[in-house]
């Protein structure tokens, strides 16, 4: 039973904003020229970038494929929300130059603000809008797509409307390519093992509330509230009252072990899960842990006779 709040996501995508901005500027070293100086500020931005892609991210991760296809799907989506800024691009064509006496705007300031604003942005949150709802089937994935969206366009797509039919295009679209599969991977696993470890936490961490109960009962309270009642055995019913009752927790899926612990027979706790699984329907594991979750699942510690 994973963890799955918008946290892991949110700080998977944050991680893999940083991840993608150390690619694009390891590539941008190797193949064009140095940038690192970009670094502080880059590390921020990509963080923030990344956060909203990961909150994205979580609010569609219940309709996409499985892992390892899940990385694949990402990859695709954010392919999909730039592909028509790229498209706009190549057809305006170039706007910008950079030669010996160094970077000239070949079009009007206004225009090249347009380009980028309207051709980049607009056009990025608007296809990331519609494939949130197309997606998620409602506001909420259509706007945090939306706003992922332009964090991708304004982040690793920023070069775009600069870039466009110059012949810089191919080793751009490359560059971008790497940063977006690095940066998805570390997005879907790191949201995966970031959940698992808010599950494994809370479960280790979880305390049930002793209540005072007859020796060997599991009981619940109102049953409107959908507790179940187990049915007692004559033999237990005749064992004293415990005088430290406790929870009865999960000792790794083991009944024997879980019986040993409060110092009754195995049959008679699997006779209990039984009489629970038949009323309410849930599995073993279910019953147990969310029983001692919401504190109505209780077993009293008995004493020997």
């Amino acid at each position: 039973m994973n963890d799955r709040s918008g946290t892991a996501s949110i700080e998977a995508g944050a991680g893999a904003g940083i991840a993608g901005l150390v690619v694009f500027l390891v590539l941008h070293h190797l193949w064009i020229v140095p940038i690192w100086f970009i670094a502080p500020v880059g590390v921020v931005m990509a963080a923030a970038g990344g956060a909203a892609v990961g909150a994205a991210y979580g609010e569609l991760r219940p309709h996409l494929p499985r892992r390892p296809f899940t990385i694949v799907t990402v990859v695709g989506l954010i392919a999909v929300v730039l592909a028509p800024s790229v498209v706009i691009a190549e057809l305006r064509g170039p706007i910008y130059v950079m030669d010996r006496d160094g970077r000239t705007l070949l079009v009007p300031a206004t225009q090249a603000v347009a380009d980028f604003v309207v051709g980049l942005l607009g056009t990025s949150s608007l296809m990331g809008l519609v494939l949130g709802w197309l997606i998620g089937r409602n506001r909420r994935a259509a706007g945090t797509m939306a706003l992922a969206a332009f964090a991708l366009a304004l982040g690793p797509g920023h070069n775009i409307p600069l870039l466009g039919g110059t012949g810089a295009v191919a080793k751009e679209l490359l560059v971008l390519a790497a940063v977006t599969a690095v940066a998805s991977l570390v997005l879907v696993e790191g949201e995966a093992w970031r959940a698992q470890r808010v599950t494994d936490t809370r479960q280790q961490q979880f305390r049930c509330r002793s209540k005072a109960s007859t020796s060997g009962s599991l009981r619940s309270s109102d049953s409107h509230e959908g507790r179940v009642p187990p049915r007692l055995g004559s033999s237990d019913a005749d064992r004293p009252p415990s005088r430290r009752p406790r929870c009865l927790r999960r000792h790794r899926g083991s009944v024997p072990d879980a019986a040993a612990q409060f110092g009754i027979r195995p049959s008679t706790a699997k006779r209990h899960l039984a009489d629970l699984r038949a009323r309410s329907g849930r599995t073993t594991e279910q019953l147990i842990y969310r029983g001692c979750a919401e504190g109505w699942l209780v077993v009293s510690s008995l004493e020997s006779p």
